[in-house]
């Protein structure tokens, strides 16, 4: 969880309860796939940038992962993997290279690291079954502060 991400509530025993059985929760998010990853995190994986053209990006903002042993093998064996990987999760150059998105929906505009990877494992693994195991920034359970957050009681931003 991202030190951004702020629980609304103090009971979120549903929020473990879906994890727990549906096996992970992640948080979607707007940008493409195909426009927000570089080349070389595709080749790695062995996966064409076009497959993931019209699929939205999975934010790496929020998640829960059960360990079990399809997600350590479908998902956090290769994300660690890449990320210990030279040339996996930063392709090539600076990262600050590949951080501004114009939202052209070109391929490879920019580059969101270990969101760029976790998503296409999640499509990978799930493909668009993936939607069953979303929940939303904005959703019961947490809020995202985008801006920068001044806490007033239980308000954010």
């Amino acid at each position: 969880m991202d030190s951004s991400i702020r629980f609304t509530q103090t009971n979120i025993s549903e929020l473990f309860e879906d994890a727990n059985r549906l096996g992970l929760i992640c948080t979607g998010g707007d940008g493409r796939v195909a426009s927000r990853t570089l080349p070389g995190t595709f080749k790695y994986f062995n996966m064409e940038p076009c497959a993931y053209r019209s699929l939205p990006e999975i934010q790496a903002g929020f998640g829960i992962f059960k360990r079990t042993e399809f997600v350590v093998n479908n998902i956090i064996k290769p994300w660690v993997g890449c990320g210990l990987t030279l040339g996996c999760m930063m392709p090539d150059g600076l990262p600050d290279d590949h951080l501004p998105c114009e939202y052209r929906n070109v391929y490879g505009e920019c580059h969101r690291y270990d969101q760029s990877v976790l998503s296409i494992l999640l499509y990978r693994a799930y493909g668009t079954r993936i939607e069953q195991h979303k929940r939303s920034y904005y959703g019961p359970y947490y809020v995202r502060c985008i801006e920068r957050c001044t806490w007033d009681g239980d308000d954010c931003c």
